[in-house]
């Protein structure tokens, strides 16, 4: 009996910290408030913080600078959480940064050239292609949410995925993989997505410091989903043609470009966070995660249950051996109430 309420007590205790290992993972939200709002000491910048670009085709991730994109020089890398650790991500500032609930119609963030006579250029420009190829994904966070792409499907219904494109490619048989929804499509054509719409929701906040302040002063962000772009004008042109370019191209000017909407929403808390994750999450991918983990954990539980009790039996065993004169053992019985053989 004793033995069983042991193993009732290791399993709770290591559910309880498998759960706490688990909020390590998701960093608490910040609260924001506007410019105006100075005589409060939370924050007023929203900042986009990139990870390294992945693929859904390859393993290998790379930094933004390897694509050429826009980048901060001196870009200065935040803290980590543990997970973010265990999975090696790499997550540095980036130049999209906001003012709490100041929109912007359009906000050019730097243009990138390709001359012919331009070896390096040229490199970068067959790097992007392979990029685009590839399928390579921006990963951003915005106080430590993931930026979600979302887009409205045949269906009329709007579909969110983590990531964020940077462009596709319509082959020379006018097939293509990868989100690509442009009504008049090339063949052979590459097509960089180098605007985005940012939209920001926030909810009011239960800050004690921000209490005193109206709701729309201050809150926390609670979801952050983008729509992407092709845009062959630096000012946020709706109606330019796509900015495009073959396989053959040696010279193309690509301005990035982005525009940010803040919208309110309802009072959000920390649960919020986990509702956000696991909504863009496809319901098969959550049930398969769901059963793997808990099959990880019941086997680290077996095991750690059946190393203690090994331990406790080799002891019991060891304690009720009894040797006659000639060092042969005279008597054996264990706590189990079998005898041991001899």
């Amino acid at each position: 009996m004793f033995v069983m309420v042991t193993d009732i007590l290791i399993l709770v205790l290591l559910s309880t910290s498998s759960i706490r290992a688990c909020s390590l993972f998701i960093n608490p939200r910040n609260v924001f408030c506007r410019t105006d709002a100075s005589e409060l000491k939370n924050k007023t910048l929203v900042e986009v913080f990139a990870n390294h670009l992945d693929s859904t085709e390859f393993m290998l991730p790379y930094d933004d600078s390897y694509f050429n994109f826009c980048s901060i020089a001196d870009g200065i890398s935040i803290r980590t959480s543990l997970g973010h650790n265990l999975l090696g991500d790499r997550i540095r500032s980036s130049p999209y940064k906001f003012q709490f609930r100041k929109d912007e119609s359009c906000h050019h963030v730097c243009t990138k050239k390709y001359e012919s006579s331009n070896i390096q250029q040229q490199k970068m420009l067959q790097r992007l292609m392979k990029g685009i190829i590839s399928n390579y994904q921006h990963y951003w966070t915005i106080d430590s949410l993931p930026v979600r792409t979302c887009y409205i499907s045949a269906q009329n219904e709007e579909i969110c995925t983590f990531g964020v494109p940077i462009g596709c490619y319509i082959t020379k048989n006018g097939e293509t993989k990868h989100l690509c929804n442009f009504r008049e499509k090339r063949n052979d054509t590459f097509y960089v997505f180098n605007h985005i719409d940012f939209e920001i929701t926030y909810g009011g906040s239960q800050h004690r410091e921000s209490v005193a302040l109206h709701d729309e002063d201050c809150g926390s962000i609670s979801v952050v989903k983008v729509q992407v772009r092709s845009l062959n004008s630096d000012k946020c042109n709706y109606s330019s043609e796509a900015l495009m370019f073959q396989s053959t191209t040696e010279y193309i000017n690509i301005p990035f470009t982005y525009t940010i909407k803040f919208v309110k929403g309802a009072q959000n808390s920390w649960g919020s966070r986990w509702h956000y994750l696991f909504k863009s999450i496809p319901q098969t991918d959550i049930e398969g995660f769901s059963v793997s983990l808990s099959l990880i954990i019941i086997l680290f539980l077996l095991l750690v249950i059946a190393i203690i009790r090994f331990c406790v039996s080799h002891e019991n065993l060891t304690r009720d051996i009894w040797y006659d004169k000639n060092g042969e053992i005279a008597s054996c019985w264990v706590n189990t109430g079998f005898n041991c053989l001899k």
